[in-house]
């Protein structure tokens, strides 16, 4: 009976996990239509200082993650982003004076990853 009992609670635990992974996960994926992920060349800590300045400037944009070592920064709007957003923001990023490129579809999770190999190496 108490094997059965473990069993049991361990099984809604793991449930609960998967629930609140899965629904974290989707979290993510909804909000990526409102958020544009750059990747920077030659990014140091005074450019990110810079772009941060930038942002706070009266956008309707913020950075809500920023990886110095990767280059890595993500902005993001509290609507949808239109073509025009993508614009506005593309000339805010310019003026920093880095070339970077978008990457596309990437979860924070991804983005977390992908800045933590940068930071070991």
């Amino acid at each position: 009976m108490k094997l059965i009992t473990k069993t049991l609670g361990l099984l809604f635990v793991f449930t609960l996990i998967c629930k609140s992974s899965i629904a974290q996960q989707l979290a993510i994926d909804k909000d990526a239509s409102k958020q544009i992920v750059c990747q920077f060349n030659s990014y140091s800590v005074a450019k990110d200082k810079l772009l941060q300045q930038e942002f706070k400037k009266n956008t309707p944009f913020k950075i809500s993650y920023s990886c110095v070592p990767a280059g890595i920064v993500v902005i993001e709007s509290s609507n949808n982003l239109s073509e025009q957003d993508i614009e506005l923001i593309k000339q805010k990023t310019n003026s920093i004076d880095a070339s970077y490129t978008i990457l596309q579809n990437m979860t924070l999770k991804a983005i977390e990853s992908k800045c933590a190999t940068y930071r070991s190496n």
